[in-house]
């Protein structure tokens, strides 16, 4: 007999992780759930728009407080209901770990598994017995974090990075002529309407240097290609004609023939980091973002990008906090650009990283 299983993915990287585990768990279980176009191609009957997830920010969630309140009461609603035989949660830890703690308050017995491990590591070690409580098993992405929670009674596996799966065993570069610098300014709306004008306008800083060079910006959903057409002429105008919008479906033709990347720190450093691209990690925060991190999460790390936490050490510069211009951006990609031995170390440190 087929057993059910409700899935949650609320943001783009969750989307590719659960379509993963779908198709490697799929013969035993039918899905229902929240997912993006991957999970939904994977099997995943949807429950509600994957869309209505993933807000930024403190200023986002606060504006969209009440309708994602209703939505949470509405899935827990719905699997106290079905009674699915397993809750799996996709990263998104603050929505996951209330959610399966909500579940467990209200009786439900069926098996709740979190995906990738909440970053206690940076921050929120006291929630470590909350996820002990929370869920039945933790899988995660990176070997470091299974002793974290050894003092626990949870189960944890490191399962590794399914990024690592989807490339080919050797990457050899090819050289792209057009030279070629890719622009990822995020997977949220939130992400691209912020890093998008400082990425457009970093770049057309950095052509007025280098003519030689072609931009293109990555773009992960059909329904933003408008509003970065829009940007582009507003912001790069002297770039417009030749600047390229790359859809998602084509993002591994970008990864191969980009020579250096400006990319929003996140998961798709760790793709530019495991395709070996040179890159200038950038977070533009609002002050007050800045300040809830600071003082209230008390995030204090020794880097930011999941590049340099995993090797401990910089591979790729970073660009992150407040008051970031273009002009900063375009200085910082500029002397990477420039310099052929800073690009040979940080291609040498990827190297690394993946073995």
């Amino acid at each position: 007999m087929t057993r059910q299983c409700f899935i949650f993915a609320g943001e783009a990287s969750g989307d590719f992780l659960g379509s993963r585990l779908m198709q490697a768990i799929g013969s035993q279980f039918v899905f229902q759930g929240v997912g993006g176009p991957q999970m939904l191609a994977a099997g995943l009957s949807p429950i509600l728009p994957f869309d209505r997830f993933g807000q930024m920010g403190l200023s986002a969630i606060l504006k969209n407080f009440f309708r994602l309140r209703r939505d949470f009461y509405f899935l827990l609603e719905h699997v106290l209901k079905q009674k699915p035989d397993l809750v799996l949660c996709i990263d998104f830890p603050g929505w996951n770990l209330r959610f399966g703690a909500a579940l467990r308050k209200k009786g439900f017995l069926g098996r709740i598994v979190q995906y990738v491990s909440p970053s206690v590591w940076a921050h929120g070690k006291r929630r470590m017995q909350k996820i002990a409580d929370t869920f039945d098993l933790l899988l995660t992405l990176y070997p470091f974090e299974p002793p974290l929670f050894a003092h626990t009674p949870l189960s944890v596996a490191f399962v590794g990075h399914p990024l690592i799966e989807t490339l080919p065993v050797t990457l050899r570069k090819a050289s792209s002529k057009p030279p070629c610098i890719a622009l990822f300014p995020g997977s949220r709306e939130q992400e691209v309407i912020r890093h998008a004008p400082l990425f457009l306008q970093a770049a057309a800083l950095l052509h007025e240097k280098y003519p030689e060079v072609q931009f293109s910006i990555s773009c992960l959903t059909d329904s933003f290609r408008p509003w970065l057409e829009k940007s582009a002429l507003l912001y790069a105008p002297r770039i417009f004609d030749q600047l390229q919008i790359v859809p998602n479906m084509q993002k591994e033709s970008l990864l191969k023939r980009a020579s250096l990347a400006i990319a929003k720190s996140g998961t798709v450093t760790l793709e530019l980091g495991l395709h070996q691209i040179p890159t200038l990690a950038v977070y533009s925060l609002s002050y007050w973002d800045f300040l809830f991190a600071k003082y209230l999460m008390r995030l204090k790390l020794p880097f930011y990008c999941l590049v340099n936490l995993l090797a401990e050490k910089e591979v790729f510069p970073e660009c992150i906090g407040p008051n970031i211009t273009p002009e900063t951006i375009a200085q910082r990609a500029g002397s990477i650009w420039q310099d052929l031995m800073v690009q040979k170390n940080i291609i040498e440190g990827c190297v690394a990283l993946r073995e």
